[in-house]
């Protein structure tokens, strides 16, 4: 009987792993046993201290935020600390709340709603002010009442980091809310007076992201034990909150490690038995496994053949498919995963084929499109040609009045075919003057106007119709509802060395207080939803998105008496925008 090569190799390496197996069972075995307890200590003490660590660095953050309220942006208070500061919580009114309910939001509850459960915030009277993140209130805890309370003002400015509380929630007394939370007392930086306590409720179960006993065992246990002996978390949730009493060392191997943030340790205990209780086992089972491989790896040779028979056939129905070929269909009586990938194989090739035919069509279509589009161009350029032929008729019969709206009108819509983003300072200019020009002899009273631009601003670039829009809102929203003459003043002035002050005034109908306040509002939140202001919010994200959060419309007005918008943005870009600049691309 001849033996093929791949029996031949077959046996060659059952033996040899075999061999392999029964050789490093055996040393594994001796000096397992040895090495296991100092292995253990070592691993205990370095899980220990790497649970330690990411602890420091979580409570570490959510100090951090308990200083928010105190940081000053621009030299500007926060709104906490400049109404507590101002006006005792009870006699806030209802903007003044709302601005406070604003600041609590994007301070806490927005970006750490997976972490804080409740802010408290008292005031030097006494008034507490309690906000939960869906808008509810889901337990009663009085921090005032708190033995931590008076820690914390005796801390003056440190924080306090509290035990575990189990608060039951208001809407089913049978539930607790296990909660640990940070006191703050807020100074007033200058005077070191207190103007508020802060007091911020976290999810005790966040540190269960940091104190994973996986990797030590299912019967391991990892606690985080308080300076008054109290277990503040533990993975047996039954003992939190309760006293802690340390394991025998005789059973346990045991790693401790004290926390630098709060006054806590965290202990980590394994036991002995869960780790050396199968050792008597691990020889018997190499045995055991060895035995296993050379009888796998004879019945895996009688099925090889069947496995990949299909599989060659597959891989040359495939080559055929490479070389264009996608008529080919594969076909197999069993219904295993060979099947199933035979079908998966038939439906990628008609696939293939039903999406060479949709390129195909949509080449053709595309063609079509590119055709339209040419069409559709001709249109703006008749359009510019027959006005141009109306001028030159109107001048030939001495109509200088249609003449000069026939050209400014021209102008106007040269620019607007331009399409481009980024225009000269000058190029702006013009546009608004033959803007204005048109509208001043559409409109039925006077409109005076004065365009102001330092002689240094003309070529700088400038987003294009930037201010069209501004002063297109003049004239239709300010001036036209008069009855009487209008006047609209236009400035491009240099604020210092790397800005441009641009301002457009009028002495229209203003806007009202309200929708004054409402139009700031929408500005500041970038809103364009509302029926008008659009074009204003739009201005706004433009030169948010060109030059950054810095950069924004400026909106003041008297009803009866105008309006006056002004802005800065910057003179400085890199040399890929003046590049782009150059040829209109940006």
């Amino acid at each position: 009987m001849t033996i093929g090569l791949k029996w031949k190799l077959n046996l060659a390496y059952t033996v040899l792993i075999i061999l392999l197996i029964s050789l490093s069972s055996y040393f594994n075995y001796r000096y397992y046993i040895m090495d296991i307890r100092k292995n253990m200590d070592a691993t205990t003490g370095t899980i220990t201290q790497q649970i330690e660590y990411n602890l420091d660095q979580y409570l570490d953050t959510l100090v951090s935020l308990s200083m928010r309220p105190l940081i000053h942006e621009d030299g500007i208070k926060s709104g906490m600390e400049d109404l507590l500061t101002r006006t005792p919580a009870a006699e806030l009114n209802f903007t003044e709340l709302q601005v406070l309910e604003d600041e609590v939001n994007n301070f806490f509850l927005y970006p750490h709603a997976d972490e804080v459960t409740a802010v408290h915030l008292i005031d030097n009277s006494g008034s507490e002010l309690r906000y939960f993140p869906i808008m509810q209130r889901e337990y009663d805890l009085a921090p005032a009442d708190s033995p931590y309370y008076n820690a914390a003002k005796a801390a003056n400015g440190k924080f306090v980091i509290t035990e575990t509380l189990a608060v039951p929630l208001l809407y089913n007394r049978d539930v607790v809310n296990n909660v640990f939370s940070i006191y703050r007392q807020l100074n007033v930086y200058e005077t070191d007076k207190p103007f508020a306590m802060l007091v911020l409720d976290f999810k005790l179960d966040k540190l269960a992201n940091f104190v994973n006993n996986e990797v030590l065992g299912a019967d391991s246990v990892v606690r985080i034990v308080s300076a008054n002996n109290q277990i503040v978390y533990s993975t047996r949730p039954e003992e939190i909150s309760t006293a802690y009493s340390p394991p025998d060392a005789n059973r346990w191997f045991l790693g401790e490690s004290r926390l630098q943030k709060a006054d806590w340790r965290v202990v980590v205990g394994v036991p002995i038995g869960s780790v050396t209780h199968r050792t008597d086992l691990l020889l018997v089972s190499c045995y055991i496994v060895g035995v296993a491989i050379l009888f796998a790896m004879v019945i895996s040779g009688w099925f090889a053949t069947a496995i990949t028979r299909p599989l060659h056939r597959l891989q040359r129905l495939m080559k055929n498919a490479e070389n264009g070929e996608f008529n080919v269909q594969f076909h197999t009586k069993s219904k295993d995963e060979i099947y199933h990938l035979g079908n998966s194989f038939n439906h990628m090739i008609a696939k293939i084929k039903h999406l060479i035919n949709k390129v195909y069509l949509t080449e053709i279509y595309q063609k079509e499109a590119e055709f339209a589009a040419l069409q559709s161009q001709i249109s703006p350029h008749f359009l510019f040609n027959t006005l141009e032929s109306i001028r030159m008729m109107a001048e030939i019969d001495g109509s200088a009045r249609s003449v000069q709206m026939i050209t400014s009108l021209g102008r106007l819509l040269k620019e607007n075919m331009q399409q481009k983003k980024w225009i000269a300072c000058r190029e702006e200019v013009e546009y608004i003057e033959n803007y204005l020009l048109l509208q001043s002899m559409r409109l039925s009273y006077p409109l005076s106007y004065t365009i102001e631009c330092d002689p240094e601003l003309n070529d700088r670039p400038i987003l294009a119709f930037l201010i069209q829009p501004l002063v297109e809102n003049s004239v239709l929203h300010g001036i036209r509802p008069l009855l009487r003459p209008g006047d609209i003043r236009i400035q491009l002035k240099k604020e210092g060395a790397s800005h441009m002050r641009i301002r457009v005034a009028d002495n229209g109908a203003g806007i009202p207080p309200d929708e004054l306040e409402r139009l700031r509002t929408r500005l500041y939140r970038m809103d364009s939803s509302g029926a008008s202001g659009i074009g204003l919010v739009n201005i706004n994200l433009r030169m948010r998105h060109a030059f950054g959060q810095g950069y924004a419309l400026q909106v003041s007005s008297t009803p009866n008496q105008g309006t006056t918008v002004e802005w800065t943005v910057p003179l400085t870009f890199d040399s890929t925008s003046k590049g782009e600049l150059a040829n209109g691309t940006i």
